[in-house]
């Protein structure tokens, strides 16, 4: 799966994307359900790195909170279909406030496609309709390293002390 998306990744699109997320005032990341678990750890990985994003798990208050957003901002969407109703609704309130989206999906035409600024492709390693999401989490989970290194490559030094101390700050719940 990862072998896959390696071979199918548009590099040009994941520049652009990371050009993008580099100048962006605010990161909304979009996600339900598996894609909402890679949204989620993205969050984790960039607000440690004191990277501003937000991540709402919560699809109406994601979109209540959509309308704050500005042409400063990216929308990073992430839906293995590119057809969940939430994430396009969020996705659309983005475009229309000037922000840029950049859609993290399945590799075929979908509405999400349709709406993005930027496509980052996923293998379509997967059917619509089933069990596990394993191919296809791995392989956006990958994707979506790839962008939260891109990202933090430039800093690593200036961001090295502050994941120091928020290790430090949640180490108080494992003592």
């Amino acid at each position: 799966s990862i072998r896959l998306a390696k071979y199918q990744l548009d590099f040009s699109a994941l520049a652009a994307a990371l050009a993008q997320l580099k100048q962006a005032e605010s990161i909304y990341l979009l996600g339900i359900g598996t894609s909402g678990v890679v949204a989620r750890d993205l969050y984790a990985k960039l607000s440690r790195a004191n990277v501003r994003c937000l991540y709402q798990s919560d699809p109406h208050i994601a979109l209540a909170n959509s309308v704050y957003l500005t042409e400063r901002d990216v929308v990073l969407a992430i839906s293995y279909s590119g057809r969940t109703r939430e994430i396009l609704a969020i996705a659309r309130q983005g475009k229309q406030k000037g922000a840029t989206v950049i859609a993290l999906t399945r590799d075929e035409d979908s509405p999400l496609v349709r709406e993005a600024d930027i496509v980052l492709r996923t293998p379509r390693n997967e059917s619509l309709l089933r069990i596990g999401t394993i191919a296809s989490k791995y392989s956006t989970m990958w994707i979506a390293d790839l962008l939260f290194l891109g990202l933090v490559n430039d800093s690593c030094e200036g961001i090295e002390q502050g994941i120091v101390q928020s290790a430090q700050a949640v180490r108080i719940f494992k003592e």
